[in-house]
C-alpha cells in the first residue's frame, strides 16, 4: 500500500467538490487512519495544477475540509 493513497484522495476530493457532504464524511470516518497516514503527502499541490489559481484554491479547500472532518 502506498502512503499517499491517490485513489482515496480522489474520492474525497470528488465528494467534497460535488457537495456530497454525507458521502464525504462517511469516507473520512471510514478511512480516518489511512487519511492520517497519507495527509502529509497530500499537502503538496501537484505540479500540473500549480499554475491554475482556482485549482490550487480548490485543492487547499478540500484539504482543509478533510482536516476538519
Amino acid at each position: 500500500m502506498t502512503t499517499d493513497q491517490p485513489e482515496l484522495r480522489e474520492q474525497l476530493f470528488a465528494a467534497w467538490g460535488r457537495g456530497d457532504s454525507g458521502g464525504f464524511l462517511r469516507l473520512c470516518a471510514r478511512h480516518a487512519d489511512t487519511i492520517d497516514r497519507a495527509f502529509r503527502s497530500w499537502a503538496t499541490v501537484p505540479e500540473e495544477i500549480r499554475a491554475d489559481n482556482r485549482a490550487v484554491t480548490d485543492w487547499a479547500n478540500a484539504l482543509a475540509a478533510i482536516a476538519n472532518a
